[in-house]
């Protein structure tokens, strides 16, 4: 159980107590990630006006489709800089000395695939679902 919590967290494991603790933080910080981009932070799911559950589902479904392709993209851009040559996105600022990520592989696709959308001259946008070991 976790001191200094409103809510007190019980985590079951055969291994080490720290390691799991730290591991399930990891998790849930990649479960708000992933609701951000579905929202506020992305494709505005909230902003859905139909109350049909058949239709939310396919929305849902498409969403999670689309952001899983936004990740693939972005980090796609951050390994092949070199066939992005003309597009400038800033991803990285220093600090202190160290390179820091400011933009997640999640927005840095989103953005890339609003510039090919947006612009008249050609971006390449490869559509492979080969995801990077980043």
């Amino acid at each position: 159980m976790l001191k200094g919590t409103k809510d007190p967290w019980i985590i079951v494991t055969n291994g080490n107590p720290k390691r799991a603790v730290k591991d399930y933080a990891y998790r849930f910080g990649a479960i708000e990630t992933v609701f951000k981009s579905q929202k506020s932070n992305g494709f505005y799911l909230e902003n859905t006006c139909n109350a049909s559950i058949e239709y939310f589902t396919s929305m849902y479904t498409i969403a999670c489709f689309a952001q899983t392709y936004m990740t693939i993209l972005g980090a796609d851009f951050a390994k092949n800089r070199r066939c992005y040559k003309n597009i400038k996105i800033t991803t990285h600022k220093k600090r202190n000395g160290k390179k820091v990520r400011t933009m997640s592989l999640f927005n840095t696709g989103l953005t890339l695939f609003h510039l090919a959308y947006m612009s008249l001259k050609y971006i390449r946008i490869p559509f492979s679902f080969k995801l990077y070991d980043v």
